[in-house]
């Protein structure tokens, strides 16, 4: 099938050299441009004259002799405008400004593309909010009311006077650029006896008089690219437009490929990456020649989708198009000052106090920050926020750091003084950026600093103190609308490109992702102050009309294609992501004389629990375990490996740890630690003697002093309320409960002696070659009537099954790490001290004082386990089967089948 291009390349190649060189071909886009003159090199055998070729945009913006304006400079006009209007409230700033000044220009520009009469259209919204407002009641209407229907009083002359600001100056919006071309092309001087319009579909009212205007001077000729299956259902959407312009033009031909047999492929798949990673295997069995000709198209709906599908496109690849931008917000450069300006807004709020850690550390570990500051500055300034626990920081919290913008960056924001200090970032990343020739970061930032250059001019123009909540806000709604330029080959390789890209071009393949509702065609909502009412009756665009726009792009791009891929999101959300598009319910209904293949890829990234996963057992991996078993055999490494292999090789041989962890609130563990660092500090003078009252209640006052000086030692600041403080006061409760319940025990006749506090037990085991060096501190060793007992501290609730052992087999004991740990404190007191009696080892739980000692117990009884020599042999055997496992290079560390050990996995995070 002949591209719609190619004919228009053929009618064009029909005219005299003397005809082209007084020919204007209009077209919906440049790269419209591009393949039409592609066309026309392609069928020359000699030089001629070409006709001059424009954009519709660029045809009206010469007609206007007006220059299309930026937001931010549309926006400080605007306000300029609106402060010396009637409309302006005393209590009104450039911020309550900004939340509505968006929707307000978007309205002006559609008001005046559909040339509606502005007065009328505002006279006619007063009213209606004037009837919202009106009640049966003869209650006069609040301050607020009165305030909110004279705002809408006076839109027109804000309107009005804006208009004739910008156009003074001889800068406008798309809009009126468009309203002032259809006023200006009757004294226009048209240089051109042939001015033809090739491709566009939903024409503007002004657009319709320019274009009839030409039609009846008998200068222009208007091209339309359709499908005889969209244009004669008068019921279908996509055919609407040009149905219309049918009735204003006259008859056209239309072709009829969509009767035509083609192969359509709908494809479900879960989330944006898999979409990307699918989009990655149809390219790469797609025919090499028709992709590297550029016959193949790649159409984003969701711009965002940019990078992750270039990530995944297959490496043999030469050519990549990419004529769609993609947002400037999506950037790491947008992220950075994002992360900045929250930074300093937050700061603001909380009154000075300090940059919350979070943000703080977020902005550290951004990957552009470490181009702005040395980073081993970064790591130590990290140190020092980890070493002394700063939840809230200034710059004076960094004293000791010598660097200038460091402390620039954390010093109190003004309009006057930020600037200055973004400037000295840009200068950094500039130089950085400069010195490994990075040209499209070079570009991003040289377009990130215009910006915020205007920015400044524009506020010190307006002369009002705007704070760091206003300019961020401002960022935000300048950059939504920015987007970073590509360029590539443009006929060579993948085209990849906008749905509006598209228009007028044929391709053979069409891959298009996320067609999904909302995404293909675009939802609804749309932020206006124009109520959908007055929208219909003053004949703007509505919702409708957007749909019946997305519709004839869609078909029309199909329409002449071979393969079409139509990939849509299966994952569900809150808002109805995995619903595919109402299109591909059409296709099936409308064209089933196509080859339609349809299914959903179970592309389910699969649950990191569900998945099984070893690492074998290498010479590096090999040297690790020996490094382990030299220095690092504690009850807790065994306990894990026990519990999952795997985590014990993270943790203990590739010796993965976390960062180092900021409590803004007293974790359970430190808790513990907290209360164990004091006991021992207060039971230490009272050693190897005879335990009394007198000594208990000295012994209580230390309690309390000590958790005091540890807890303000740490936190300091952060107890004096709150969450914190109430843990301090939990902790002594249960010190307290403690000391209470060791008072009654002595008080019934019973006689207690502490042998040791934080006792630090050892032993060694050879096994063949290698030597394993065991190490375990136990909180308290002391004796009840002269019973020996290990005691191990649990801040947190100790369930006595958790202490019932059988029998040491790897089947049944992984799930008692408690009773391993005391096992094994038992099993190295033995062997430290050469010990041949009995002993009895529990937890003393803290959460269940009332339940007294948690023993280890045998199954089926009652009665503590007495834990001797020969015990400790059986025990001694089941250790060197865990160790022989260890050391076995035959068996690679697994993840454990148990799931639940994965709920509060470090490493799965």
């Amino acid at each position: 099938m002949k591209p719609f291009l190619e004919k228009i390349a053929d009618k064009i190649l029909k005219l005299s050299n003397d005809e082209l060189s007084k020919t204007a071909i209009i077209l919906p886009s440049r790269r419209s441009i591009l393949f039409l003159k592609n066309h026309i090199v392609n069928k020359i055998e000699k030089p001629i004259f070409t006709p001059k070729f424009y954009s519709i945009e660029d045809f009206i913006l010469k007609v206007s002799k007006l220059k299309l304006s930026d937001n931010l400079t549309l926006q400080f006009n605007l306000y300029n405008v609106y402060k010396n209007s009637s409309i302006k409230r005393d209590s009104d700033n450039f911020e309550a400004f900004l939340k509505w000044s968006q929707i307000l220009l978007n309205d002006f520009n559609e008001i005046d593309r559909n040339l509606v009469d502005a007065e009328k259209l505002f006279c006619n919204l007063t009213n209606l909010k004037e009837l919202e407002e009106w009640s049966l009641n003869d209650t006069e209407l609040t301050d607020f009311q009165k305030e909110y229907i004279d705002f809408f009083k006076h839109l027109y002359e804000l309107y009005s006077n804006f208009n004739n600001k910008i156009i003074s100056e001889g800068i406008a919006y798309q809009g009126l650029i468009y309203k002032i071309a259809s006023e200006n092309i009757v004294d226009f001087k048209l240089v051109y006896n042939n001015v033809w319009f090739v491709g566009l579909n939903a024409l503007t009212k002004s657009e319709k008089i320019i274009i009839n205007y030409l039609k009846n001077k008998g200068i222009a000729k208007v091209f339309w690219d359709s499908d005889s299956h969209y244009i004669n259902n008068h019921d279908h959407e996509a055919g609407y437009f040009l149905r219309e312009n049918k009735k204003i033009f006259g008859n056209f031909e239309s072709e009829d490929n969509l009767s035509k047999i083609k192969n359509l492929n709908i494809i479900g798949c879960a989330r944006n990456i898999g979409q990307s990673y699918l989009v990655g295997d149809i390219v790469s069995n797609l025919s090499s020649e028709n992709v590297e000709d550029g016959q193949t198209a790649l159409v984003l709906p969701d711009e965002t989708m940019l990078f992750p599908i270039l990530n995944n496109l297959p490496e043999n690849l030469k050519h990549v198009n990419i004529t769609m931008g993609t947002p400037l917000n999506n950037s790491l450069l947008y992220n950075l000052f994002d992360i900045l300006l929250s930074l300093h807004v937050k700061y603001y709020k909380n009154n000075f106090k300090g940059f919350y850690f979070k943000d703080l550390r977020k902005l550290l570990r951004h990957p552009y920050f470490n181009r702005v500051v040395d980073p081993k500055i970064i790591k130590e300034v990290d140190h020092i926020i980890s070493k002394e626990n700063l939840i809230f920081a200034t710059s004076n919290s960094f004293s000791k750091i010598k660097c200038e913008i460091f402390h620039k960056i954390l010093s109190k924001w003004d309009m006057f003084n930020i600037f200055s200090t973004i400037n000295l970032i840009f200068d950094k990343l500039i130089l950085y950026a400069l010195n490994y020739k990075s040209n499209l970061e070079t570009e991003v930032l040289f377009t990130f600093q215009n910006i915020f250059v205007k920015l400044n001019n524009y506020i010190k123009i307006i002369n009002e103190d705007v704070s760091i909540k206003t300019i961020h806000l401002l960022l935000n709604q300048v950059l939504g609308n920015e987007k970073i330029p590509f360029s590539g080959e443009p006929l060579k390789g993948l085209q990849i490109m906008g749905l509006l890209e598209t228009r007028t071009i044929d391709f053979k393949n069409i891959i298009i992702t996320n067609f999904n509702e909302e995404k293909i065609p675009s939802g609804k909502s749309k932020n206006s102050f124009i109520p959908f009412v007055l929208k219909k009756y003053f004949n703007m665009p509505t919702y409708e009309e957007r749909d019946a726009s997305f519709s004839y792009y869609f078909y029309r791009l199909i329409q002449k294609s071979e393969n079409i891929y139509l990939i849509y999101n299966t994952q569900n959300d809150d808002f109805g992501s995995g619903e595919q598009s109402r299109f591909i319910k059409q296709l099936k209904a409308e064209l089933s004389h196509f080859n339609i293949k349809e299914k959903i890829l179970n592309s389910e990234i699969k649950d990191f629990k569900q998945m099984s996963i070893s690492v074998p057992k290498s010479k590096s991996i090999k040297k690790g375990i020996y490094e382990w078993a030299k220095y690092k055999v504690s009850p807790s490494s065994l306990n894990t490996y026990i519990n999952c292999p795997l985590k014990f090789f993270h943790q203990y041989i590739a010796k993965i740890s976390s960062d180092d962890k900021m409590e803004e609130f007293i974790e359970s563990s430190t808790l513990g630690n907290f209360v164990h660092k004091s006991l021992e500090l207060s039971y230490k003078p009272y050693l190897n003697k005879k335990l009394n009252i007198s000594d208990l209640k000295k012994i209580e006052i230390s309690l309390i002093k000590n958790l005091n000086e540890i807890f303000y030692d740490k936190f300091k600041k952060n107890l004096k309320h709150g969450k914190n403080l109430l843990l301090l006061e939990v902790s002594k409760k249960m010190c307290l409960n403690y000391i209470l319940k060791e008072r009654n025990i002595i008080e019934n006749g019973n006689e207690i002696i502490i042998h040791a506090i934080e006792d630090t037990l050892t032993h060694s085991i050879k096994l063949d070659d290698m030597e394993f060096n065991f190490f375990g501190k136990v909180d308290r060793i002391d004796s009840l009537n002269g019973q020996l007992r290990i005691i191990d501290y649990k801040t947190g609730f100790v369930n006595k099954n958790d202490l019932i052992i059988s029998e040491w087999s790897f089947d049944n004991h992984f799930k008692k790490p408690k009773s391993f740990q005391l096992m094994m404190y038992s099993y190295l007191y033995f062997k430290k001290y050469n010990f041949k009696s009995f002993i009895k080892s529990g937890n003393y739980s803290f959460k269940n004082l009332n339940d007294g000692i948690c023993f280890v117990k045998k199954l089926k009884s009652n009665n503590p386990y007495l834990i001797g020599v020969e015990e400790i042999d059986l025990f001694e055997e089941y250790l060197k089967k865990i160790l022989n496992e260890i050391k076995n290079l035959n068996i690679p560390f697994n993840k454990t089948n148990v799931l639940c050990e994965c709920d509060y996995c470090n490493f799965l995070k």
